[in-house]
């Protein structure tokens, strides 16, 4: 899907999808160069699909997403001798059944790490319109921080229904565009180039250092979890095992991660063993030490805050054997963890009925593990 469509009859003008601190845009591009892009003024944080419509109109289409409202598809024009611009809604996302004084909106911020490095994430506080806080002067609230699969692609800060479960429930939510995440510049994502698994969790250790201390102080440094998928999921086990401080969160979830990457060098299909290469730094055969060093399964011993795995029986992406490996050598450490198996899933949940014991259940392990009184 290209991430551009043609405006105008003569193929002059063209309509393309931008990315910036964290969000996508639109600009008009004089395709001769005659002029400069043409930033539009948009209310849509995450767009896709576009398409020219009418060229004789000037009028594309688009899938778009807000801070506080689903995927619509949405037709942008421009006067042909105005240069006004117009959005017209073609098909409005579904209203939520409730109010959307429920719905906590995305905080873009950009932090300095310790070695200069910077990292980017979006921030949602906690928001529930029947409650205005703690009762107890001075406490802040917990925090999920969220490390993105991919692992060089992005979270936007469209509308995220995961997000919204644990806002309303007074949980602050982090997302960490860490370094390799697109979207940020070529530099930014040059980043992780051969330093995965150590990029990634350092960025995601330093977000949730500076965001619990001054001058940000939004929330409590002793309730940070982490969380992520597949990539992501990678992230969470080395940010727990491997990283240079393992006890930054005080619990885990890795849904389908990662934990030994010896294996998914040897059977990753042949569209992505260059893009593990890269990650890494080389073949396995080339530096094979560096596979086992990255690979949280080899520091398992190092995990001492409590780990809950989710994995899908028929994942063929990462397999279910490297969630169990780990979870049996956590257990045989004497850690703190638990795993919970989907039959028929594969690679992220499908099923109404897992969708939803998968949230509650990460919701009611980290309310265990950190004694929050409900």
């Amino acid at each position: 899907m290209a991430p551009y469509a043609i405006l105008d009859e003569e193929g002059t003008l063209a309509v393309f999808i931008t990315t910036k601190d964290g969000r996508n845009g639109l600009s008009v591009v004089d395709l001769a160069g005659s002029s400069p892009p043409r930033p539009v003024d948009t209310p849509y944080v995450a767009i896709s699909n576009i398409w020219s419509r009418s060229r004789q109109a000037r009028e594309v289409v688009f899938s778009g997403d807000k801070v506080d409202e689903d995927l619509s598809i949405v037709s942008f024009s421009v006067d042909a001798a105005t240069g006004a611009q117009k959005f017209s809604m073609i098909k409005a996302a579904a209203p939520p059944t409730f109010s959307n004084d429920y719905i906590s909106v995305p905080q873009p911020m950009s932090f300095k790490a310790k070695n200069g490095d910077s990292i980017h994430v979006v921030y949602y506080p906690p928001k529930n319109p029947n409650y205005s806080g703690s009762s107890i002067p001075g406490e802040r609230p917990p925090c999920v921080l969220r490390a993105h699969g991919g692992p060089t692609t992005i979270t936007l800060q469209s509308l995220s229904w995961k997000t919204q479960f644990f806002t309303s429930r007074g949980w602050g939510f982090l997302d960490v565009n860490y370094g390799g995440s697109s979207g940020y510049g070529r530099d930014y994502i040059l980043r992780l180039a051969g330093k995965w698994g150590v990029v990634d969790a350092e960025d995601c250790i330093g977000a949730a250092q500076i965001i619990s201390s001054e001058p940000y102080n939004l929330v409590d440094p002793e309730r940070i979890v982490i969380t992520g998928g597949s990539a992501g999921g990678y992230t969470v086990l080395a940010a727990l095992a491997s990283a240079s401080v393992v006890t930054t969160f005080a619990a885990g979830t890795s849904s389908y991660g990662i934990s030994d990457l010896v294996p998914l060098a040897a059977h990753t299909h042949k569209f992505e063993a260059r893009y593990l290469e890269k990650l890494i730094g080389g073949t396995l055969e080339e530096i094979p030490e560096v596979y086992r060093d990255r690979s949280p399964l080899n520091h398992s011993d190092r995990i001492l805050s409590p780990l809950l795995i989710l994995q899908g029986e028929i994942d063929k992406v990462v397999p279910k054997e490297q969630s169990e490996l780990i979870y049996e050598s956590v257990k045989a450490n004497g850690g703190v963890v638990e795993y919970k198996l989907y039959p028929g899933e594969g690679h992220g949940w499908r099923q109404e009925e897992n969708i939803v014991d998968a949230l509650e259940r990460e919701l009611g392990f980290y309310e265990r593990v950190l004694q929050l009184a409900k």
